[in-house]
């Protein structure tokens, strides 16, 4: 078992993830998550044991995703402790939009978490403009 969720509003949910084993064409990894839906098992598929466990850690995340942030971790909305990748196999440049988009973003929060710090703290030592 990989972990479980607990929500105040919802019940606990149980995530179980199977090691990567060889497929026909290349390898597969089951997943499951119970206490959501209909705790079906799916099955990712993958050129490489690697990104097999990406397409089926990703699994895990939508189906956190799909419950409409009723299981978080930390009461944050939306974490799920199961972060979204852009594997190898989707392209380069995929990969190197994607890390752009999300520097960009953790860009911009950092400034204004900094910002907010500058103007709670007037001695706060980083200052951004």
């Amino acid at each position: 078992m990989v972990g479980a969720f607990r929500s105040e509003s919802a019940p606990k949910v149980s995530i179980r993830a199977w090691a990567p084993r060889r497929a026909k064409n290349g390898w597969k990894s089951a997943v499951q998550v119970v206490g959501i839906g209909d705790d079906a098992i799916f099955e990712a598929y993958a050129p490489s044991p690697c990104e097999c466990q990406l397409f089926a850690m990703r699994m895990i995340r939508q189906s956190l995703v799909e419950s409409e942030g009723r299981y978080s971790f930390g009461g944050e909305p939306f974490e799920t402790l199961f972060p979204m990748y852009a594997p190898n196999s989707f392209g380069p440049e995929v990969q190197q939009e994607a890390e752009a988009a999300i520097s960009e973003i953790t860009d911009r929060e950092i400034k204004r978490m900094h910002r907010e710090l500058g103007r709670k703290y007037p001695n706060y030592p980083i200052r951004v403009d």
